[in-house]
């Protein structure tokens, strides 16, 4: 089971862009993100990268997916 948490999401004015970041669930570990919005939609990056690296390639990209889509659709917490 997957669990995607958006904890923050806010607009910087002086900058003129949004930011965000959260934890995703995963096979009984955590993973933390934190994203940026920039030209060409959301940037989503990994914190503390080497706790993403145990993760295959295929799997790494599904849960950047449902991080992108649940940006987009405005959810702060999904589960599937």
């Amino acid at each position: 089971m997957t669990n995607v948490i958006i904890d923050s999401k806010y607009y910087r004015e002086k900058f003129d862009d949004w930011l965000a970041g959260g934890k995703v669930d995963y096979k009984k570990r955590t993973y933390y993100w934190s994203a940026r919005a920039g030209c060409f939609g959301w940037e989503i990056e990994p914190m503390k990268e080497k706790d993403w690296y145990d993760l295959p390639e295929k799997e790494l990209k599904k849960i950047i997916k449902l991080i992108e889509e649940c940006i987009y659709k405005h959810k702060t917490n999904y589960t599937c």
